[in-house]
């Protein structure tokens, strides 16, 4: 019952990130799990899933490139997790898991992550439908694209300058802090 329980709360957390427009109850044995405000906005659902760790972890991506458009959050580095449980890929909608954008996303991090930890990511991929095969796997967990190459790139490129965004964000932050600090004590 506990394997199955765990594999429906699974489902039910994918279903909430893929449709954040879509209010979601999802209660075991009189305890609520998951709910979600049905308002649209992605980061709440992710903050309503994964808990007050995520919610000032997050770096948003919105990117177009050709016919290829992602859209989502990243993690910021100390967001890390020991598996990829929460590498979260939607392609044209639908819940997939994939090497392909796996590689992409954790060669982004690489030079900002311990090894054996992997990046948090909710992220939703609109492509055509030609561009991608879901007749891979019976379960439609994977699919094939039509042009690897050049969306492993895309996803690659977004999730740096994301990164790279949230790094100098940052940086500034800090630097007001502390001009904030020296003038407090200059005060003294």
């Amino acid at each position: 019952p506990q394997t199955e329980g765990n594999a429906i709360t699974s489902m039910m957390e994918k279903m909430a990130l893929s449709n954040p427009e879509l209010m979601i109850k999802y209660v075991v044995q009189q305890q609520t799990r998951i709910q979600t405000m049905g308002n649209g906005d992605l980061n709440q659902s992710i903050y309503e899933i994964f808990g007050k760790q995520s919610k000032h972890s997050l770096l948003p991506i919105s990117t177009t490139l050709n016919e290829v458009h992602i859209s989502g959050f990243i993690g910021k580095p100390e967001m890390a997790r020991g598996n990829r449980d929460t590498e979260i890929f939607f392609v044209n909608g639908r819940y997939i898991k994939s090497k392909l954008l796996s590689e992409a996303l954790e060669l982004a991090y690489q030079s900002r992550l311990m090894q054996h930890k992997f990046p948090f990511c909710v992220l939703s991929i609109q492509l055509p439908e030609q561009m991608v095969d879901v007749n891979v796997h019976p379960a439609k967990m994977e699919v094939r694209f039509q042009e690897p190459q050049q969306l492993s790139s895309a996803l690659k490129t977004s999730v740096l300058e994301a990164l790279e965004g949230g790094a100098k964000i940052l940086e500034a932050v800090n630097t007001l802090v502390i001009q904030q600090k020296i003038e407090e004590n200059k005060e003294k």
